[in-house]
C-alpha cells in the first residue's frame, strides 16, 4: 500500500485530512485503503481499484458522471445533487481529480488537479499530453471545501481509460 500512495501524497494528505481525528491524512488513507481495497489472490496482494479511496468525508455531491478524452486531455462531466446543494450549498467545494497508472505502469505516469474546478463548474479538465500513449489509468473523483473547514467528500470511482492518440 506505500508504494500505491507514495506517488499521491499529496492527494491523499487532503482527501483524508478530517477523516480520523489525531492522524495524518497520509496515515489515515493507508489504513483504509489496506482494510478496504486490498485483494489476497493465490498469496499474493492486488489493489482493487473499484475499492481504493483518494478521499474520505461526506457522501459524494454528484451524480450521471461522464468521462472522454479529446486531443490529449480527458474530460470529466457531473450534475450535482440536490440535496446536498441544499445542505452544503454555502461551502465552496473544488474538484480532487485523479488518474492513477494501471499496475506495472511508472507512478510518474500519474495525472491529476487538487483544488481545481468548482463542484458548481459540472467540469474538469485534466492534461495526458505527455503520458506514453495507451497508458491505462484509473480514474477518481472527489470534492474538497474551499472555506477552511478541509471537509472532502468520498472519492468515487470512474472507471478507467486508456489514453488515446492525439491526432495532429
Amino acid at each position: 500500500m506505500q508504494e500505491s500512495l507514495s506517488s499521491i501524497v499529496r492527494f491523499v494528505r487532503l482527501g483524508f485530512m478530517e477523516y480520523a481525528p489525531n492522524r495524518t491524512g497520509h496515515n489515515s488513507a493507508m489504513s483504509y485503503n489496506l482494510r478496504e481495497s486490498v485483494i489476497v489472490e493465490d498469496g499474493r496482494y492486488r489493489l482493487d481499484y473499484e475499492k481504493f479511496a483518494i478521499s474520505r468525508g461526506l457522501p459524494s455531491p454528484v451524480s450521471n458522471v461522464g468521462i472522454h478524452q479529446e486531443n490529449g486531455h480527458v474530460i470529466i462531466r457531473w450534475n450535482v445533487d440536490d440535496v446536498f446543494r441544499q445542505k452544503y450549498g454555502e461551502r465552496m467545494f473544488r474538484c480532487i481529480a485523479l488518474l492513477y497508472p494501471d499496475n506495472g505502469v511508472d507512478p510518474r505516469n500519474t495525472a491529476g488537479v487538487l483544488q481545481d474546478s468548482y463542484l458548481e463548474d459540472h467540469e474538469q479538465i485534466i492534461s495526458i499530453e505527455h503520458a506514453p500513449q495507451d497508458t491505462i489509468y484509473h480514474v477518481y473523483l472527489a470534492f474538497l471545501a474551499s472555506d477552511g473547514s478541509n471537509i472532502s467528500t468520498d472519492s468515487i470511482y470512474l472507471g478507467k481509460i486508456t489514453k488515446e492518440s492525439t491526432r495532429v
